[in-house]
């Protein structure tokens, strides 16, 4: 009976430490695939860092710039007056209306 163990024993060995060795091998190789592909996405991942930081950076400057052109446009208005121009402008129009003046005697405006 013992025999009968040993020799199933090395029959199932012979069978397979052949295929275990395969395995093996295989999925080492597998893993040194699988690093490299990790290095591979290491580097795509700090170039993407790279570049989303660039673009960040220049998004930064243009806010910047574009709070920078705001201010300035508002102190342009501020400057023309626009507002009361036109108030003064309507307030004119209005009153000639209502005066109803012939047209040779109403103010012209020169603004």
């Amino acid at each position: 009976m013992a025999d009968l163990i040993s020799g199933f024993r090395q029959i199932v060995q012979d069978l397979l430490v052949p295929e275990l060795k395969a395995v093996q091998v295989e999925l080492k190789h597998h893993s040194e695939q699988l690093e490299e592909m990790n290095k591979r996405f290491d580097a795509l991942h700090e170039e993407m860092n790279r570049r989303f930081s660039a673009v960040d950076k220049r998004l930064g400057m243009l806010e910047q710039r574009m709070q920078r052109l705001e201010a300035g446009q508002e102190k342009i208005l501020d400057k023309l007056d626009l507002d009361k121009r036109v108030s003064r402008i309507e307030y004119i129009l209005d009153t000639q209306r209502k005066q109803s003046l012939p047209e040779e005697k109403q103010v012209v405006l020169n603004e």
